[in-house]
């Protein structure tokens, strides 16, 4: 006898869609099957006629709180959300603060969601100036320990500020990172924009009293992001590093992770609706 049974539905397979009957038991898929199944086999059955039935989503990157974000939603509301989406599995991160390492960063993720989430998660320990070598050093015993990705940037994004004047990882100090990942077999997430012209940048602005936000676009450049995945790409390259690229939102940058992936390089990227289907100018008139 099953816990579950999902029949009638055309199932979403590697292979491409198929009409399958889906058995569940203790929240895991035991088998699948093709025949005439008797419903009888199962202590609950859905009926899925006419439906299609794939795998939960996961969602790879989401911010929903800590130390220095004390007001997003939290674990309860997100994963309620993303469960009303079809999202099974949120990855969320954890972000290490100066003075602790990263286990302490880790603590303090899983007192966020432990109790609180309604789906499965995980989490991305954030690596930030403030890694030293011994912080550094546990990346392969976090690995394993089950941690499969560790992040960085390479910018602090915005201007100096409490909350996020240690976001940005040098490269020197990347390059040291790269190694620990790469002999822990896990996978680097990289914010991947040059430092030195994003802050430039926003001095440019704030000179020409030109601060309003959709100005973005002239502070984050395509030429930024340009520069730094192909800093990023060739340091990953000599270090043999996998990179997952965060939010690529240039074509330049997409160009970049296109090429690599030709040479058949480990390299990833992921973007956002609002990169897909909007500039500057939707934000400024709305």
């Amino acid at each position: 006898m099953h816990d579950l049974l999902i029949r009638g539905g055309t199932v979403v397979t590697a292979s491409g869609p198929r009409k399958l009957g889906i058995f569940v038991d203790d929240g895991r898929i035991t088998s699948l099957s093709t025949d005439e199944i008797d419903s009888d086999k199962s202590e609950k059955v859905i009926d899925a006629e006419g439906m299609i039935v794939v795998p939960g989503g996961i969602e790879p990157h989401a911010h929903i709180g800590g130390p220095r974000q004390p007001e997003r939603s939290g674990a309860e509301a997100v994963s309620k959300a993303a469960l009303l989406g079809g999202t099974t599995t949120v990855l969320d991160f954890a972000t290490q603060i100066p003075g602790y390492d990263l286990y302490h960063a880790l603590e303090e993720a899983e007192e966020r969601w432990s109790g609180n989430a309604y789906t499965d998660y995980a989490y991305h320990p954030i690596l930030t100036n403030g890694a030293d070598e011994d912080s550094i050093s546990q990346i392969k015993q976090l690995t394993r320990e089950g941690i499969a990705s560790f992040k960085i940037f390479t910018t602090s994004i915005r201007p100096p500020s409490p909350q996020m004047q240690n976001n940005h990882t040098d490269f020197g100090r990347l390059g040291t990172i790269m190694e620990q990942v790469s002999d822990s077999g896990s996978i680097l997430l990289v914010h991947s924009e040059d430092d030195e012209m994003v802050h430039y940048n926003y001095d440019r602005l704030k000179e020409t009293d030109e601060w309003e936000w959709w100005n973005m676009h002239r502070v984050h450049t395509n030429q930024s992001e340009d520069v730094s995945f192909r800093r990023v790409s060739r340091l990953s390259e000599l270090k043999k590093c996998p990179v997952y690229f965060v939010h690529v939102s240039a074509k330049e940058g997409v160009e970049e992770v296109s090429r690599c992936r030709a040479q058949g390089l480990p390299i990833y990227g992921e973007t956002l609706h609002n990169y897909a289907c909007f500039t500057f100018q939707d934000y400024r008139s709305k």
